[in-house]
């Protein structure tokens, strides 16, 4: 059966050259194409849904809004916000009721963001799997320090001393950078005992990395058992971010694409953290099974 995704904008000539476009598809989706936000709630209410694509910018109840409805209606349905004039404005309130937002002018980038969503859909098709990815809102977000030291670190004037005494202020970043500059990869004759020490033998690039870990890792509790597994993660993630920031740099990527290319590899156990974090007993449960099972 074909998956049905629901179009919404205002504007009649922008939802006509919408369906023009993407009559390649047609073969693939069922494509309802909706004048605003009430036709849009009124399909909700008559059939089920597998994506709903709507306009930031819509008059009366806001595209933002309608989506919060699509959540409420049909919590199975992925959401996605094409970009307006207004969506900078939005930005906060775009967290939790919105899968994806896109730019709304780009036809290639909307088809690239339903297909993998759509595909996605199919792995999930399970309930119980598809109850369980969309238990959870949103993640947890680092703590204003963390985002201080993030943009301290992107400015070309960044001094050590400074950096050193931001990193101070949170004890889970500060225990991280002591505890791997004190470790046998750097051998130091005498050990560093506070964070501006640790951030002048690490440097800038390093500490980067640990901040990323430490300051969303740390976020996630658990029981000792669970704990010890989320701090596994931790570490496992942050040489997967530098072997992957290594890879970059020899393959002599630009700058921005190494940076992006650790940050990845550091979010590659994000969704076991999450299942850590949320289902911590099952999760152990499963893991005793596979290891018990030799799976």
């Amino acid at each position: 059966m074909k998956p049905h995704v629901v179009f919404v904008d205002e504007d009649l000539t922008v939802l006509d050259q919408l369906r023009q476009q993407l009559m390649p598809q047609a073969d693939a989706w069922g494509m309802i194409f909706a004048p605003g936000a009430e036709d849009a709630l009124m399909v909700l209410e008559d059939k089920p849904v597998d994506v709903v694509v709507s306009r930031s910018d819509l008059s009366g109840m806001g595209g933002v809004r309608l989506l919060e409805r699509v959540r409420s209606l049909q919590p199975r349905a992925s959401r996605i916000l094409m970009g307006g004039a207004d969506l900078k404005d939005q930005v906060v309130s775009v967290v939790g009721p919105v899968h994806q937002v896109v730019d709304g002018s780009d036809i290639e980038t909307i088809t690239d963001c339903l297909d993998r969503l759509l595909r996605m859909q199919a792995t999930l098709d399970r309930p119980k799997l598809r109850q369980l990815v969309s238990g959870v809102e949103t993640l947890p977000s680092p703590s204003d320090a963390y985002y201080r030291l993030i943009d301290l670190l992107d400015r070309d004037d960044a001094g050590v001393k400074e950096v050193g005494a931001l990193v101070s202020q949170e004890m889970a970043m500060s225990a991280q950078l002591l505890k791997l500059t004190n470790s046998a990869m750097f051998a130091l004759p005498t050990p560093v005992t506070n964070a501006g020490q640790a951030v002048q033998v690490l440097g800038f690039d390093v500490v980067r990395r640990v901040a990323l870990m430490a300051g969303v890792f740390e976020l996630f509790e658990g029981a000792p058992e669970v704990q010890k597994n989320i701090t596994r993660l931790g570490q496992n993630s942050l040489g997967i971010g530098q072997l992957c920031g290594e890879i970059a740099r020899m393959e002599n990527l630009p700058k921005d694409v190494v940076a992006q290319a650790e940050c990845a590899g550091l979010m590659a156990h994000l969704g076991m953290l999450l299942l850590l974090s949320e289902y911590g007993d099952q999760y152990l449960e499963t893991l005793k099974l596979i290891d018990d099972e030799g799976v």
